[in-house]
């Protein structure tokens, strides 16, 4: 019996507004698909902001041509993605909510847990980051509330009122804060002055401070500060490794940039290998990219996975926020009761 295929386009809806220094949204559009192999079924999701090149369109073209093989078992779809994700040129979103439906159904079939499947041993949860965009002080304030149950912020920065923001939270909150400043500060003597003046506050890391074609420019922030410098627009995929030990302390893996769980694992294993430390992030994912994620959690030193909690429609459930972390439920990941998404 050849796979069902099924995929749906949909838009995430965010609670409030999300700024960062590269634009708003209200939403996040994003492609699921359903992956049906006789008696199982698995999902994957392909969220899509708006600084990626690829759209709700070549995601849909993407996977229409993928499935012109008509495979006879899920084993072979994913060896399928394996060969396309050797290819620099291939489409990570789509290929990511391909593989995470099919890595389901592998491991339901040999009665498995996925992460016994990816061969990571039981380890200890780190804190998940609550995530707050950009706004003015007194804006920021008020969302804090909704980060109660969580140890450590993530503040988007990159504008004219960062210090007040970073000021004003820690007037606040005792709480641990990562500043996220999404290729925000324009320059190494504008972030110098940054770094300065954020060693006064008990900041995690700094996620992306420069603009990812000023990756040399790193080397001057990497040697002024002890506070972890995060890769994200800079970092990719696997083949950027090297480059970026060079030039930041840790990288921040997404499986929307790698293309999946079979990837994102290998890139940790090759990340510690270079001493260097991991962010699991996520794209403003629903429960669906996030369930697969959260996989992953024990291997980070981070994680930033709480894109559920920032959408008002999320249409799974799989996961549960409990004490600042972020966990597998043990009923697996389940479209929400009374959303017929296919």
């Amino acid at each position: 019996m050849a796979l069902s295929i099924n995929t749906v386009n949909y838009l995430l809806k965010f609670i409030h507004p999300f700024k960062i220094a590269a634009g708003e949204r209200t939403h996040t559009p994003s492609v699921f698909i359903k992956i049906t192999d006789g008696n199982f079924i698995g999902f994957g999701e392909a969220t899509l902001p708006p600084y990626l090149k690829e759209t709700q369109q070549t995601v849909n073209l993407f996977i229409q041509k993928f499935f012109e093989d008509e495979f006879r078992n899920v084993n072979d779809c994913y060896e399928k993605v394996l060969n396309k994700l050797k290819k620099s040129q291939s489409n990570q979103p789509a290929l990511a909510a391909i593989e995470m439906a099919c890595m389901q159904i592998m491991a339901a079939k040999q009665g498995i847990s996925l992460r016994h499947m990816l061969k990571i041993d039981s380890g200890q949860n780190p804190y998940c980051t609550f995530t707050i965009g950009m706004d003015e002080p007194d804006a920021i304030l008020g969302k804090l509330k909704e980060a109660n149950d969580f140890k450590i912020i993530k503040i988007k920065l990159g504008g004219e009122n960062d210090l007040k923001i970073v000021e004003a939270i820690c007037k606040t909150t005792s709480k641990l804060i990562c500043i996220d400043a999404n290729q925000g500060w324009k320059n190494v003597d504008y972030a110098l002055q940054m770094l300065e003046e954020l060693r006064k506050y008990p900041v995690q890391f700094v996620e992306q401070p420069l603009p990812k074609q000023d990756i040399k420019q790193m080397q001057q922030l990497k040697e002024y500060t002890n506070i972890p410098l995060i890769a994200d627009e800079s970092f990719q995929t696997i083949g950027d490794l090297k480059t970026i030990a060079k030039y930041f302390h840790g990288i921040n893996i997404k499986l929307m940039k790698c293309g999946g769980l079979t990837p994102a694992k290998q890139i940790i294993d090759e990340a510690k290998k270079l001493n260097l430390k991991v962010l699991i992030g996520c794209m403003s994912e629903s429960s669906c990219g996030i369930f697969a994620a959260t996989h992953l959690a024990t291997l980070a030193n981070w994680v930033d996975l709480d894109g559920p909690l920032l959408i008002n429609n999320d249409p799974f459930t799989g996961i549960i926020y409990s004490e600042g972390k972020v966990f597998l439920d043990e009923k697996g990941l389940q479209p929400k009761h009374g959303i017929n998404l296919f």
